[in-house]
């Protein structure tokens, strides 16, 4: 029976067989190397493009390449038949452990990815663009969570793609029409806008379009994903599966 104590011995015990389950289940990929070494390449020749200076290339190639195929390439696995759930819940003894460690194997699995991110950022771009492309990848990672409790996986697959792709997209084009009609953008608005396209939208603020620095940003991205993370766990433990 799972205590009531938010940390206890048993539920670290549980947690911890709840992260080998998935480590030894889900990852690593076997194709992780290849994936990790392309989309490098693919930032480093990022640099080079005759089009666009280095570090508007660098910020799009991150914001609508990398950072969503890392985040599906790892987070998908978690779209799990209800029947898969409960046979988790049975093996690890508590649907609380269960949820979390779904949630922390997942974002541990982005080690090897940021670790390579920081010495790449750190030679070629600034750790602050770093910070935020990692607490992206956090923040997208909480929506993959969430939308995994969608009993739809279809719809759970869209609602990963809308935010993974199309609402960086999206937000792409308010940005740009903002910047050609020299609009103001309003401190609410540029939150938002750092929670849709967050590389983008320090692009911006270096170019003194948006009026909220990085650090800011970043807290607006924190501060989102905890609550995703909490609502996740809150939804999971309603659906009340039953091993």
């Amino acid at each position: 029976m799972d205590s009531d104590r938010p940390v206890s011995e048993e539920f670290t015990m549980k947690l911890g067989n709840a992260l080998r389950w998935y480590f030894k289940d889900t990852f690593p990929h076997p194709q992780t190397e290849i994936v990790l070494f392309v989309l490098v390449a693919i930032q480093y020749l990022s640099l080079k493009d005759p089009v666009f200076d280095p570090s508007t290339s660098i910020y799009l190639v991150s914001e609508f390449l990398v950072i969503p195929f890392m985040v599906m390439f790892n987070g998908l696995v978690y779209l799990k038949e209800d029947e898969i759930t409960i046979f988790e819940i049975t093996l690890i003894g508590s649907w609380r452990a269960v949820a979390a460690g779904r949630i922390f194997s997942l974002l541990l699995s982005f080690i090897p990815f940021l670790a390579i991110e920081a010495i790449f950022f750190y030679f070629f771009s600034s750790i602050t663009v770093f910070l935020i492309l990692a607490m992206t990848v956090v923040m997208e990672s909480a929506v993959v969570m969430l939308a995994s409790v969608i009993p739809s996986k279809p719809g759970a697959l869209i609602v990963i793609l809308s935010t993974t792709i199309m609402l960086p997209l999206a937000s792409f084009v308010v940005l740009q029409s903002y910047t050609s009609l020299s609009i103001a953008i309003s401190p609410a608005m540029g939150a938002i806008l750092y929670l849709l396209s967050p590389l983008l939208t320090y692009m911006l603020f270096n170019n003194g379009i948006v009026p909220i620095g990085p650090y800011w940003g970043i807290a607006v991205i924190g501060t989102f994903s905890i609550m995703a993370g909490f609502l996740y766990t809150l939804i999971f433990g309603k659906l009340q599966f039953k091993p």
